[in-house]
């Protein structure tokens, strides 16, 4: 697949997803290299899920942890979104330099991602969909939340039907045999618990579930179950532990991967932890 269009020229293919396929470019008017993502509207949920990532880009344009959206235009069935180009995916960071990085580095990857989810919160927009896959790294060494493709309004009505956050990610509210007809941002909470304790893992996802029961099986193992006599996260504390991490490392990642979504730190509380009091703002690593 190609894309056409005088504004740019073509330089190579990037990736593709469900909907989507991206492209490295140059535009032709600044010069600039940057990425192009064609999302095509002729499949079933394509034209919502294109919907949803350009209001949400638009929304999200004033923080430097957030992909930005330099342009977007229409072509023959799909909506082509200009956007700026990244060096990297923290999943293919995390396998090549994950043996490699610092505390402080780790504690860097940390606060970038707390900031955007605070600023995407605040904006009154759940992203749904956050794992280290969609979430880039520039050459600058600034991480930047992208594909904005299952996110809604926090507290708009739901699509129950809709599938949202890979499945290793999943908070397990949202793996109930019961539809969850009522969820909020505390889901973005858990799926970044995830993604930082993957960082402190050295890449080594913490569910690396093959179903969903299986995923339940594995955050009742290492979570506990939300009964008042069993004390929560017991188990998933004494992983981290074992591993001699820093002090603060296992009570701040406990505490994004509460059970019981109303115990878990917003992104506000997670950025204003000591555990992330003078991080690097951005990561030094060559990319």
């Amino acid at each position: 697949m190609s894309i056409q269009h005088k504004q740019f020229r073509f330089i190579s293919w990037l990736g593709k997803g469900t909907f989507a396929t991206v492209f490295k470019a140059q535009d032709l008017n600044s010069n600039d290299v940057i990425a192009l993502k064609r999302i095509r509207c002729d499949r079933e949920g394509a034209h919502d899920s294109a919907k949803r990532e350009q209001h949400a880009y638009s929304r999200l344009h004033r923080h430097r942890n957030v992909l930005r959206l330099l342009s977007h235009s229409f072509q023959e069935g799909a909506i082509v979104l200009c956007l700026e180009l990244c060096m990297t995916d923290l999943h293919c960071f995390l396998a090549v330099h994950g043996s490699q990085l610092s505390f402080e580095e780790m504690r860097c990857c940390t606060l970038q991602l707390m900031q955007a989810l605070r600023y995407i919160h605040s904006e009154g927009i759940m992203h749904r969909d956050i794992h280290p896959a969609n979430i880039l790294i520039h050459a600058d060494g600034l991480l930047k939340v992208a594909d904005f493709g299952l996110s809604c309004v926090i507290n708009a009505p739901l699509d129950i039907t809709l599938p949202v956050m890979a499945l290793e990610y999943r908070a397990p509210e949202l793996l109930r045999a019961t539809p969850c007809y009522y969820y909020d941002e505390s889901v973005d909470i858990w799926s970044a618990g995830c993604t930082i304790a993957e960082i402190m893992l050295r890449g080594v996802r913490l569910f690396p579930s093959l179903d969903e029961v299986d995923q339940l099986k594995q955050i009742r193992a290492l979570c506990g179950t939300p009964s008042p006599s069993a004390q929560e996260g017991d188990v998933l504390a004494s992983l981290f532990d074992s591993r001699s991490v820093p002090i603060g490392t296992t009570e701040y990642i406990c505490a994004l991967l509460r059970l019981n979504p109303s115990a878990r730190l917003t992104a506000t509380d997670a950025c204003s932890s000591d555990f992330v009091h003078c991080a690097p703002s951005r990561l030094s690593i060559n990319l």
